[in-house]
């Protein structure tokens, strides 16, 4: 069983697969009969210098569907590629099922590089098929069904070979052909799109991974795995042993088991971005837990049977850095997953440092709605509060302030709050404000109020319901 077979099985995203597969060499596709039912007959340009990968992977209609999704690709082709056809017609899909033509079942795929990389397209394709066998995907069998990368350009030789050593790290066994394009015949018509003219049509591929397409955030282009040379020499011997060696650091003895601070978590190699704290939650297990990733597609599952167990184990995608494990039922999780992560595959970048390190475009994910304030957790406001640096406003009435603050809190109830009072409180714009109530709701139309009056620098983390830290009682201050 491949990795995202035993992935789809444990169910860790509860998403469902494509309409049940027939089995058989054919998977049950019409034969056709006639060249002239192709939308071409165009032999695809082997030299082609732009922006294009053929992509055999199993089935063209599910791949096609797959690739197709992904923001970026601008057109997709199923056809059959690099055989020994020598005819002057074009093969049909029933010339070969023969299985005497050696061409393969391949999707052309034309993308935009402005919008997706080719380094994302090829991980995505890799995601789905099974690399370790030859001449089968899924319940299909045949050679029309060989896997295969092929190429019409140095550049994208380049991208092909750097990713595929990647996967080759990931796989005891590999399969794929990795070539030059030889030829290129576009199928039938009826071929082309199929599952959008049959939605409930044969697909090897889940439903669930091609939406997972859809989500796609992170390029891993962006976030290239370094020389083994250079990861060495970078990284601390600890750090090296965790993500090159699959070991495991010392739990309540690592760097951010009780660390609640807003910001992201970044494979320690790549740099690629794994985990946002505000997915960050206390585990009684003693390493960094996360309920989710920033991005799933950023996550390599692979099933691990080491130490008389069964674990799924998580790498990273670009740099295929050992991480650690999820695990599945976990109460304390709001998704019910456990990321159970070493400190050492990772570093964490503040929330204040995400612009001038690169990684701006994952602030919001810590905004509200209209992305003007960010909402963390009461954690997560202990830990600034101890850094220092930050006013702490309860907008809460009088009355309830009295009764019980955060020691240090400055008291602006909602009820009163206008531009004068604030910036009596805060003259500059850009202070950093944490603002909290009694259970939520008064804090979010406080900060607001706060953004509307031009402060940049507006966190809320709810009520103090939420506090489990030391509080104090007293007047106005």
């Amino acid at each position: 069983m491949n990795f995202i077979s035993f992935l789809l099985s444990a169910a860790l995203v509860f998403l469902s697969g494509c309409a049940a597969a027939p089995q058989g060499a054919s998977a049950g596709k019409p034969l056709g009969d006639s060249a002239a039912e192709r939308v071409s007959e165009t032999v695809y340009d082997k030299n082609d210098p732009g922006n294009v990968i053929y992509l055999a992977g199993g089935c063209f209609w599910g791949m096609q569907k797959y690739l197709q999704t992904i923001p970026g690709v601008e057109r997709t082709v199923v056809g059959y590629a690099n055989g020994n056809w020598d005819k002057d017609a074009a093969p049909t899909y029933k010339d070969v099922l023969t299985g005497q033509t050696g061409l393969k079942e391949t999707v052309y795929v034309e993308y935009d590089p402005e919008k997706v990389s080719l380094d994302t397209i090829l991980f995505a394709y890799f995601y789905v098929i099974d690399p370790t066998v030859t001449n089968q995907q899924g319940p299909d069998i045949g050679s029309q069904y060989q896997t295969g990368v092929y190429y019409t350009n140095e550049a994208t030789k380049e991208a092909v070979e750097r990713i595929a050593a990647i996967e080759r790290e990931r796989y005891s066994d590999f399969c794929v052909e990795l070539e030059p394009l030889e030829e290129f015949y576009e199928a039938e018509e009826y071929h082309q799109n199929y599952l959008d003219k049959n939605p409930k049509g044969y697909c090897h591929i889940g439903a669930g991974q091609i939406a997972w397409m859809e989500q796609i955030l992170i390029d891993p282009a962006d976030y290239k795995r370094p020389e083994q040379s250079e990861i060495k020499e970078r990284l601390t011997e600890l750090q090296y042993r965790v993500t090159q060696e699959n070991d495991t650091e010392e739990p309540f003895n690592n760097e951010f088991w009780d660390f609640f601070a807003p910001g992201i978590y970044v494979d320690i190699v790549s740099g690629e971005p794994l985990f946002s704290s505000l997915d960050k939650f206390e585990s009684p297990c003693g390493w960094p837990a996360f309920s989710k990733g920033i991005d799933v597609n950023t996550f390599f599952f692979a099933l691990d049977t080491s130490h008389g167990m069964e674990r799924l184990e998580v790498r990273s995608r670009a740099a295929n850095s050992h991480l650690g494990h999820v695990f599945q039922g976990e109460p304390t999780s709001p998704t019910g997953n456990r990321f159970c992560i070493n400190s050492a595959a990772l570093r964490f970048v503040p929330y204040e440092q995400m612009d001038a390190e690169g990684y701006g475009y994952l602030k919001f994910l810590f905004a509200e709605e209209d992305g003007s304030y960010v909402t963390i957790t009461a954690q997560q406001a202990k830990e600034m509060i101890d850094a220092g640096g930050v006013f702490v406003v309860d907008v809460r009435e009088d009355s309830e302030y009295r009764d019980a603050h955060i020691p240090g809190a400055i008291s602006l109830p909602l009820s009163t709050l206008d531009e004068s009072r604030a910036n009596s409180a805060f003259a500059d714009r850009d202070s950093v404000l944490l603002l909290y109530c009694r259970s939520g709701n008064r804090s979010k139309t406080a900060a607001e109020r706060f953004v509307e009056m031009g402060y940049t620098n507006v966190y809320e983390f709810g009520g103090i319901l939420d506090w489990s830290y030391e509080t104090v009682a007293g007047a106005k201050s």
